[in-house]
């Protein structure tokens, strides 16, 4: 009976974190092609890497949340996937404003004000994502950092 339990918590643990990968990714892909006029076509290419490389840590840090997921059930090196998890947003968030920096310094005409709010729009919602998956501290310390205008942008 235990083990049943186990199996379908770890079924609905696996079943929310891909519902809520599957919706962000969604989510981005919208962002990105609901703009009302057609963009210049190399500045359509570099939103279209970025929301590649985007979706790739999404799909990894969705992965990671699953075996953290299990990790709470069965406890094997929970600390490790939270580690994980963790290390992978983080990556993510820091190789995206990068990346973007970079791409702004080099070639100017490849970024737009848009991509600097969609860059805004998917970390905040990383940050949050996994905050809500993770639980305890991890909550407090994203509230407290978002008292702090001079260190996070308004999204």
């Amino acid at each position: 009976m235990q083990y049943q339990r186990e199996e379908r918590g770890k079924k609905s643990a696996m079943k929310s974190v891909l519902d809520q990968t599957v919706r962000r990714a969604i989510e981005e892909m919208w962002a990105v092609f609901s703009e009302g006029q057609t963009p210049d076509p190399a500045l359509c290419i570099t939103r279209l890497g970025d929301l590649a490389r985007s979706n790739s840590f999404l799909w990894v840090e969705g992965g990671l949340l699953t075996q953290e997921r299990y990790s709470r059930i069965a406890p094997v090196s929970l600390a490790l996937s939270r580690t994980l998890v963790l290390a992978t947003v983080t990556t993510d968030i820091f190789v995206a404003y990068t990346t973007l920096r970079e791409r702004a310094q080099w070639w100017p005409y490849l970024v737009q004000p848009k991509d600097w709010e969609l860059q805004h729009e998917r970390s905040a919602n990383r940050v949050m994502d996994t905050a809500a998956s993770l639980g305890g501290a991890l909550i407090k310390a994203c509230q407290f950092a978002s008292t702090r205008p001079d260190l996070l942008p308004a999204v």
